[in-house]
């Protein structure tokens, strides 16, 4: 009696077999992994790209003012 108290039984043993195992949908699972992958990065590189020529955008139409204002300026003050 005095040894079964202190007895802790081990517990359940997992043990489980695929009954539906495909190599196939393992190979494309790691493929959509690898495609999920690459349009991270393609999104991050056009995003940055996007940033770029969106600064480039405001620098171009702000020397276009410039040089409209400048015209506007020779045609009614001179």
């Amino acid at each position: 009696m005095f040894l079964k108290m202190f007895h802790r039984p081990k517990p359940r043993q997992f043990s489980h077999t695929p009954i539906y195992y495909t190599p196939e949908a393992d190979a494309k699972k790691a493929s959509r992994d690898e495609q999920a992958e690459f349009r991270s990065k393609f999104r991050a590189e056009t995003e940055k790209n996007t940033r770029f020529s969106s600064k480039r955008k405001n620098i171009n139409l702000l020397i276009y003012l410039v040089l409209i204002s400048f015209v506007v300026y020779l045609i009614f003050f001179s």
